[in-house]
C-alpha cells in the first residue's frame, strides 16, 4: 500500500516536472518566435530604408545635376543673347554709355580719398548720379534686347527671313513695320526725312535691310531682279553719296 502511494507520488512529480519542462519549452519557443518576428521586422525596415535610400540618392543627385545644367545653360544663353544682339546700334549705344559712366565712377572713387569734406560730398553725389544713370541704361539695354528677341522669335520675322514658299500680304508688311517701329521708334521719321514721299517698295526694302534680310531674299520678296543696283541708287538718293550696296545697308542700320 505504502509502495503504491510512493509510486503514485513519483508519477505525479514526474508528470509535473514534464509539464514544467513543456511549459518552459513552450515559453522559449514563443520567445524565439517573437525574436524572429522582431528580427524580420527590423530586417524589413532596413531593406525598406535601403531601397528608399537607393531611390532618393540617385533622384537627388539627378535633380542637382539637372538644376546645375539648367543654371549653366541659362548662363550660356545669357552670353549668347548678349553676343547675338551686341551689334545692334541701340544696344551698342547703351553699352558704350554704361562703360563711359563706369570710368567716371572709378575716377570719382579714387578722388574721394581727398580730405576736402565739401569736395567729397560733391563727388559722392556725382557718383550716385552716375550709378543711377547706369542702372537706368542697363534696364533700357535689357529692354532693347528683349524687344529684339521677341522680334526674332516672331512668326513674321521668320517668314521674311526663312520661308521660301511664303508670299507676304499687305497685313504681313504692316505687322513687320509695327514691330520694327516699336524697337526703333525714330526709324520711320528718319527714313521720311532722308527720302520724303518714299515709294512703298523702297520703304519695304529699307525695313527689310533694317532686320538684315539677305540680298537673295530681298530680290524674291520685292520681286526685283537686281537688288544691288537698287540699293546703290537708294544710297545715292538718301545720302547724296555714291557707294556700294553694302554702304546702303550700313546707312539704313545707322538711322
Amino acid at each position: 500500500m505504502m509502495r503504491d502511494t510512493l509510486d503514485q507520488i513519483e508519477v505525479t512529480n514526474t508528470i509535473r516536472g514534464r509539464q514544467v519542462l513543456y511549459d518552459e519549452q513552450d515559453k522559449q519557443k514563443t520567445l524565439a518566435e517573437e525574436r524572429v518576428k522582431t528580427a524580420n521586422a527590423n530586417l524589413r525596415m532596413v531593406v525598406t530604408s535601403l531601397i528608399c535610400l537607393l531611390i532618393v540618392l540617385p533622384t537627388t543627385y539627378l535633380l542637382f545635376k539637372y538644376k546645375k545644367r539648367q543654371k549653366d545653360l541659362l548662363k550660356i544663353q545669357e552670353k549668347d543673347r548678349e553676343k547675338i544682339f551686341s551689334c545692334d546700334k541701340t544696344v551698342l549705344k547703351y553699352k558704350e554709355q554704361i562703360e563711359h559712366n563706369k570710368q567716371i565712377i572709378e575716377v570719382l572713387n579714387r578722388s574721394l580719398q581727398e580730405k576736402d569734406q565739401e569736395q567729397q560730398e560733391l563727388k559722392k553725389k556725382l557718383r550716385q548720379d552716375f550709378e543711377q544713370k547706369n542702372q537706368a541704361l542697363y534696364a533700357q539695354k535689357e529692354h532693347q534686347i528683349e524687344l529684339l528677341q521677341n522680334l526674332k522669335n516672331s512668326s513674321v520675322y521668320k517668314n521674311f527671313h526663312e520661308n521660301e514658299e511664303w508670299k507676304p500680304s499687305t497685313e504681313d508688311w504692316e505687322e513687320l513695320f509695327q514691330l520694327i517701329n516699336a524697337i526703333y521708334p525714330s526709324f520711320a521719321q528718319k527714313l521720311q526725312e532722308a527720302y520724303p514721299k518714299i515709294p512703298i517698295q523702297m520703304e519695304r526694302l529699307c525695313y527689310l535691310v533694317r532686320i538684315h534680310v539677305k540680298p537673295s531674299r530681298l530680290s524674291m520678296l520685292l520681286n526685283h531682279s537686281n537688288i544691288s543696283v537698287l540699293r546703290k541708287r537708294l544710297y545715292l538718293k538718301m545720302s547724296g553719296k555714291t557707294g556700294k550696296a553694302s554702304d546702303f545697308d550700313l546707312y539704313i542700320n545707322d538711322l
